[in-house]
């Protein structure tokens, strides 16, 4: 990760007591499902093994027959979108697909930028805290908002409360998180 941002060792740290938990993955060595304990949730960063580290990114639901798989960004994007956004080549997308055919239900993805939800805000990829989203995610196991009703799931609601504010909400995530 950036010299700024969450370390795997946090990340696992603040995970360690989850039965769920799958740990912490480069790119390029996310794990087979068969490998991941029932329902598993893991972070992941886009970069693979040996490079510093960009940007985290969250699956749920693994190895979860008959539940949906879950991908979650704090910026809100898609797998491609993402890559695009980052200039990456992360094979994140075949992994979801991989899991969704898994799982026998289609992916959910997440779709709202939490990083910063100022109206006309562009993607701020220097931001520090996509460590700490993926781990309230992986540890509420819910996606943002719900994607059947559109609802603000409960345990984000405070983050949608600073909306106005991208400092307090930064703030707030990294006190939830209680990483740093």
């Amino acid at each position: 990760m950036t010299s700024r941002g969450t370390s795997e060792y946090q990340l696992n740290q603040a995970m360690r007591r989850d039965p769920r938990w799958a740990g912490t993955h480069a790119a390029d060595q996310l794990p087979a499902f068969d490998k991941l304990p029932h329902g598993a949730f893991l972070i992941a960063n886009y970069d693979n093994a040996g490079q510093a580290g960009s940007h985290w990114i969250a699956f749920g639901n693994l190895n979860a027959g008959g539940k949906h798989p879950l991908y979650f960004d704090s910026f809100g994007l898609s797998p491609d979108q993402l890559n695009d956004t980052l200039g990456a080549k992360a094979h994140f997308r075949r992994y979801l697909e991989a899991a969704a055919r898994h799982n026998g239900r289609a992916p959910w993805i997440n779709r709202v930028d939490l990083q910063c939800m100022m109206p006309n805000h562009s993607h701020n990829v220097t931001a520090d805290v996509c460590g700490e989203f993926a781990v309230l995610f992986c540890r509420w196991k819910v996606l943002p908002v719900d994607p059947v009703t559109g609802h603000v799931n409960k345990q984000w609601a405070p983050i949608f409360s600073w909306r106005s504010s991208c400092e307090k909400s930064e703030h707030l995530v990294k006190k939830m998180a209680g990483i740093r």
